[in-house]
């Protein structure tokens, strides 16, 4: 869920709803929460980075996802966090260079 600058607001909340969709898509795929096969009520847990809007977290809650809201990580915080999420949403604040997907062995998306 990359920012362009001529994204509206409402082209923001349609692309935070096809990624709490498809999260739930995989989820229901049985490649849930650390990898267990999961069933139609697992849900998934939500690292929502950056102060993203409230409004897609609530998308992700709608679709009975458990969303965690964090300020910027840095790449200490991300070693310890991300193997505690299936996904992350982030904005520009934090980074997420390939050497933070190592410790990321729950992820399953990313997004920004």
């Amino acid at each position: 869920m990359s920012r362009r600058q001529h994204d509206s607001p409402s082209e923001l909340m349609l692309r935070a709803r096809s990624a709490a969709t498809r999260l739930s898509g995989i989820v229901a795929q049985g490649f849930g929460i650390r990898g267990l096969r999961s069933t139609a009520t697992s849900a998934a847990r939500v690292l929502c980075a950056d102060g993203v809007s409230p409004r897609c977290a609530e998308i992700f809650q709608d679709r009975g996802h458990r969303t965690v809201e964090s300020g910027g990580l840095s790449m200490e915080d991300l070693k310890t966090e991300l193997p505690k999420y299936d996904a992350i949403i982030v904005r520009s604040a934090t980074k997420l260079p390939a050497e933070a997907f190592k410790y990321a062995t729950s992820l399953k998306v990313s997004g920004c």
